[in-house]
């Protein structure tokens, strides 16, 4: 907007298409080259006695705006304006070559420029038959614009307009406002607006093509659509059988699910969606023709179906899966609990058995030891005294061992092939019989549960026992090697073995039969070999 005072300094347009006076005494110049300008003058100016050389017009003060560009935006620029009609509360329409119908409003001089329809961009004449409703000129007919519903339609050769109309709307009667003329090459035409009736055709919509991913998928249409969420941009064609003004009807779409508001294709038949997420969905069109009649809303219903990892069945399964993993593990648990638990009550009852029995017998003993003391025999009285000494012994060391069971430190083969070593070496040791003791290193910081710890020791305490007690040997080998997925515990003397009498009832003795039922315990094998005369092998195999 550009504001210039005093008559020297104005420079009007090089072609100036209208001059115009608007119902406010307002003159407004429209130009191809500096777009719209108003003219005013200085109510200060006095018309004082003008020299016989000089003019009116060079004493008094004329001031110019030029409206053709927004302040708060200098790409916004309108410099060619051809015809300019008021509006309403100080609005005017304007038509220009190049931005098409604009609405001017002066008192917003920041932005005072609307774009009313951008598609159309070279419009001539403009004139109006009521206040709102617009008759423009264009290169392809008239083109009228109801201002209150937004809608245009154009007269053009399939309607009887004469093409190549070009100029300014003209009327024979200033008092009849509905006839207007317009001129082209050769003639006019003349028209009434009230004659110009519109079309009452209601459309009727089809969805006659289907795309999916590009591929033509027409024959999906006849059915219920029910497509892979890979298969998710999609493309459709509606057909609207109207047979007035096909070419001038506005396509709406809404997609629910995905958009809130119907949305406008225009004139275009073809409506797109492009990954698509899964889902259950209903596709609407209506179309609306440029006389305001609305078609009857069609609709389509499709769905996506997701991804197998995103289905119902799918959670469903894996919550069952989770709570049975969960559900197992609790069980473990709870077994593992169990058994821990049965362990501790064995060794208790055990220990109270063993422990209650040694000690009746123990309490015996010295009652029977201090009546032999009053007897004054020394002799009797020692052997008692011997056999109470036993008793104790063999309580400390049942002690001794459950204490060493239960203690989670004890977990690893090394520790207890630490304590059967030493085991080993006091019992043999006593009973002059050589051993050997090989560990695989391999196998020596495994873990062990409590209860085959146990087991395996008292396995290995019953097989020492009976050696020195049956075996009558000189030499003993013990091994703990790792063969595969496989542990196996080897204990072998060079003693007399199982007389061949035996051979068929190994497991007769208690302390066979006990062996093989702690190895069963812990799921192991038990496996014994004897010849008589050549000694005897027991093997312990952990899986």
């Amino acid at each position: 907007m550009i504001h210039k005072k005093n008559h020297q300094n104005i420079i009007l347009e090089n072609l100036v298409r209208k001059l115009w006076v608007d119902s406010k005494k307002n003159i407004w110049i429209c130009g191809s080259t500096s777009g719209l300008s108003q003219i005013y003058f200085d109510n200060t100016s006095k018309f004082e006695e003008v020299p016989a050389n000089d003019t009116l017009f060079s004493k008094m003060q004329i001031g110019l705006k030029q409206w053709n560009k927004a302040q708060n935006d200098s790409t916004i620029q309108i410099k060619n304006v051809y015809d300019i009609t008021e509006a309403d509360s100080g609005r005017y329409w304007m038509t220009t070559q190049g931005n098409g119908l604009v609405l001017f409003n002066p008192a917003q001089e920041q932005n005072p420029f609307t774009f009313i329809n951008p598609d159309i961009t070279s419009i001539a004449g403009i004139s109006k038959s009521s206040d709102s409703v617009l008759w423009m000129i264009t290169s392809s007919g008239i083109l009228r614009y109801q201002t209150k519903s937004g809608i245009f339609k154009m007269f053009d050769a399939n309607s009887g307009v004469r093409e190549k109309i070009g100029g300014y709307f003209f009327k024979k009667n200033p008092l009849k406002p509905n006839e207007m003329a317009a001129g082209f090459n050769g003639g006019y035409i003349h028209f009434n607006t009230d004659s110009m009736l519109p079309s009452l055709e209601k459309p009727v919509l089809y969805i006659t093509k289907l795309w999916v991913m590009d591929n033509i998928a027409d024959s999906l249409l006849i059915s219920d659509i029910r497509l892979n969420y890979k298969n998710n941009f999609l493309k459709f064609y509606i057909s609207s059988n109207t047979y007035t003004q096909n070419n001038q009807i506005t396509y709406y779409y809404r997609l629910n699910g995905i958009d809130k508001s119907w949305r406008s294709n225009d004139n275009n038949p073809v409506i797109n969606y492009t990954n698509l997420p899964h889902g259950s969905y209903e596709l609407e069109v209506k179309a609306v023709t440029n006389d305001n009649i609305e078609s009857d809303i069609k609709k389509l219903h499709f769905e996506i179906t997701p991804p197998f990892y995103l289905t119902y069945w799918f959670y469903t399964i894996l919550i069952i899966v989770i709570s049975s993993i969960i559900y197992l593990l609790y069980r473990m648990r709870i077994n593992q609990i169990l058994r821990v638990q049965e362990v501790r009550n064995n060794l208790a009852r055990d220990l109270h058995d063993d422990i209650g029995s040694t000690l009746g017998s123990i309490h015996l003993y010295s009652q029977i030891a201090k009546s032999k003391l009053s007897e004054k025999d020394p002799i009797e009285t020692q052997n008692i005294l011997d056999r109470i000494k036993v008793f104790s012994e063999e309580i400390i060391e049942k002690t001794g061992d459950t204490i060493w069971a239960v203690k989670a430190k004890n977990d690893n083969y090394s520790d207890l092939c630490l304590r059967m070593e030493s085991y080993a070496a006091s019992i043999l040791g006593e009973a002059n019989i050589n051993f050997t003791f090989e560990t695989d290193e391999k196998i020596l910081e495994h873990k062990l549960t409590m209860i085959s710890r146990k087991n395996l020791f008292l396995i290995f305490k019953e097989a020492i026992h009976n050696i020195v007690k049956y075996a009558d040997c000189t030499s003993v080998d013990i091994s703990l090697t790792r063969k595969g997925n496989k542990t196996i515990f080897r204990i072998a003397d060079n003693g007399c073995g199982i007389c061949s009498e035996n051979k068929g009832h190994y497991f007769s003795g208690n302390g066979l039969k006990n062996m093989q039922t702690r190895a069963e315990e812990i799921g192991a094998s038990f496996v014994l070999a004897s010849e008589s005369g050549q000694g005897t092998e027991i093997q312990i195999i952990l899986k």
